[in-house]
């Protein structure tokens, strides 16, 4: 039997000079409703912003994709220039940076495909889920009733053990 070893816990540091987004979508059982929410850092792993969304029902892969643009569209909106998006849905990160992503079926993927054509630098890499818990959390802790995109220039404090951990590698003590 052949054991696969474990993934480390953590953040996956971007090249540096880039912004960090990490983005995550989830399903919320039994209502269906769509969430997604979005950490972006810079290469040292300070918190610039995060964002958070509830958007309406859905699937789990389009709030992965979802998830994709609004980070686009914030790290736009915030004048970054060098952008690294961070998904753990392998399949929405091989659709958005595929060769035929702006002539994809998939309106969102075109949409997602016309941000990245703009006269800035961004890539959409994978990352292990393990690596993304702090998204994850963020993304699955909003309240369902609102459904406006929620802008947080400060983490929430239910954040603070899990940015710590991805900067240092170590949790805090209690």
């Amino acid at each position: 039997m052949v054991r696969k070893s474990p993934i480390a816990q953590g953040w996956t540091k971007p090249p540096s000079g880039f912004i960090c987004v990490n983005v995550d979508g989830s399903i919320r059982a039994p209502s269906g409703l769509g969430l997604i929410g979005g950490v972006f850092r810079d290469d040292s792993g300070s918190w610039l912003l995060g964002f958070q969304q509830t958007m309406g029902i859905a699937t789990a892969f389009t709030t992965e994709l979802w998830a994709i643009w609004t980070g686009l569209f914030l790290a736009w909106e915030n004048g970054f220039e060098k952008v690294q998006v961070q998904s753990d849905c392998r399949t929405a990160v091989d659709m958005v940076m595929d060769g035929h992503a702006p002539s994809s079926p998939t309106p969102l993927v075109r949409a997602i495909a016309a941000w990245r054509e703009r006269s800035w630098f961004t890539e959409v890499i994978w990352v292990p889920r393990e690596r993304n818990i702090t998204t994850d959390k963020l993304s699955k802790s909003q309240n369902c009733s609102n459904r406006d995109l929620t802008v947080l220039d400060q983490p929430p404090s239910f954040l603070f053990s899990c940015l710590h951990r991805d900067r240092t590698g170590a949790v805090p003590p209690s």
